[in-house]
């Protein structure tokens, strides 16, 4: 008969190597949050609002920052314990630093309407792409912008 504590221990360690390759590897993580945001491309806020805020949509809300943060909870880069806070986000709360120049899988913040949107793809030209909750029509979209009309940049980097 094998050893089993033997067995157990090995396995344990293949485990915990496996996990490590995967905390260790940024880029994986930073693709894997934009593939769950663009599987979500079309639908509107009931499912994203009820796991981040445990309640129904209130009248209203606008919710590109709880989509956000859905999905960075989906892809377990964002820890539990950040949540979505009303006037304030989760950005700043959360301690994420700004950078000038973003990667995919970063938050993009806008002046108009305090927007938040996904980053999912940084162009040669100066624009870059972003997977935006709340956008036209109710419901989670695409879009394409210029760098500057951003007010801001959060790294995620602390997460991965």
């Amino acid at each position: 008969m094998p050893n089993l504590p033997a067995a157990l221990s090995i396995l344990a360690t293949v485990l915990s190597i496996g996990r490590s390759a995967r905390r260790s590897d940024p880029w994986s993580r930073r693709q894997r949050i934009v593939q769950l945001a663009r599987e979500q491309l079309g639908r509107g806020p009931d499912r994203y609002v009820a796991a981040e805020l445990g309640e129904p949509m209130p009248p209203g809300l606008s919710w590109c920052g709880v989509f956000a943060l859905w999905v960075y909870h989906r892809a377990r880069v964002a820890p539990k314990a950040v949540r979505w806070q009303l006037g304030k986000g989760f950005a700043y709360p959360a301690g994420l630093p700004q950078v000038e120049v973003p990667m995919p899988g970063d938050l993009a913040y806008f002046d108009d309407q305090q927007h938040h949107a996904i980053v999912s793809r940084v162009n040669a030209d100066g624009t870059f792409d972003t997977i935006d909750g709340n956008s036209i029509g109710g419901v989670v979209g695409q879009a394409t912008r210029d760098l500057e009309t951003a007010r801001g940049f959060f790294s995620i980097s602390p997460w991965l």
